[in-house]
C-alpha cells in the first residue's frame, strides 16, 4: 500500500482510536462539522501511556484492569476490564468511563466474521465457517451493536490514497 504521511498519520484510519479496538469519547461531536474540517483533533492522546491496575493469570482464567484515562482529555475516569473464565469459556468486557462533560462514548471492533445483529442491537453471533460466538451487551442503558463500515466517520479528513480496509 501507500506509505503514510507522518503530519497526517492522526488522520488516517489506522492511526486513529477509530481504526483500533478502543473506547472513544465523543468522535461526532467533539467539533462542529466544519470546525472538525478545518481544525482537526485527535481522538486521542497519541503519546498516553495506560497504567495496568491489576493482573492475575491462573490456570481457571485471569483478568486485567487497565487505567485509559490518559487516552483522552474528556475522561475523569477511563477503566477497563478484560476477565477470561476458561471453566466457563467466556471473555467479559468492562468498561467504567466517566467524561468531564456530556458525551457518547464508542467502542469498535474490527472483524472478519459473519456479524448478524439481534433485532434490539444488545446482542450478536459471529460467524467464521463453522464456529460461532455469542457476544452480549450487559447494561440497562441504551448501549447497543452496530454494523459500521471501517472507515473514518469524517471522510473529508481522511487523506487521499488511503488503502481500503476489508471486513
Amino acid at each position: 500500500g501507500m506509505p503514510y504521511k507522518y503530519e497526517h498519520f492522526g488522520r488516517y484510519y489506522r492511526g486513529k482510536a477509530e481504526g483500533h479496538n478502543t473506547v472513544i469519547a465523543d468522535l461526532y461531536n467533539r467539533n462542529s462539522h466544519v470546525n472538525a474540517v478545518n481544525d482537526f483533533v485527535n481522538d486521542m492522546e497519541g503519546d498516553a501511556f495506560s497504567e495496568i491496575l491489576k493482573f492475575s493469570s491462573e490456570k481457571a482464567g485471569g483478568y486485567v484492569v487497565v487505567d485509559m484515562t490518559p487516552t483522552n482529555k474528556l475522561y475523569e475516569c477511563a477503566l477497563r476490564g478484560v476477565k477470561l473464565d476458561r471453566m466457563l469459556q467466556e471473555v467479559v468486557l468492562q468498561d467504567n468511563f466517566r467524561a468531564s462533560e456530556e458525551t457518547e462514548f464508542m467502542w469498535s471492533m474490527h472483524t472478519q466474521a459473519d456479524v448478524e445483529l439481534s433485532s434490539d442491537g444488545k446482542s450478536a453471533i459471529l460467524t467464521i465457517g463453522s464456529k460461532r460466538m455469542w457476544v452480549s451487551i450487559i447494561s440497562d442503558g441504551d448501549e447497543k451493536f452496530e454494523k459500521l463500515p471501517a472507515t473514518n466517520y469524517y471522510k473529508e479528513l481522511a487523506p487521499p490514497l488511503q488503502t481500503e480496509n476489508e471486513g
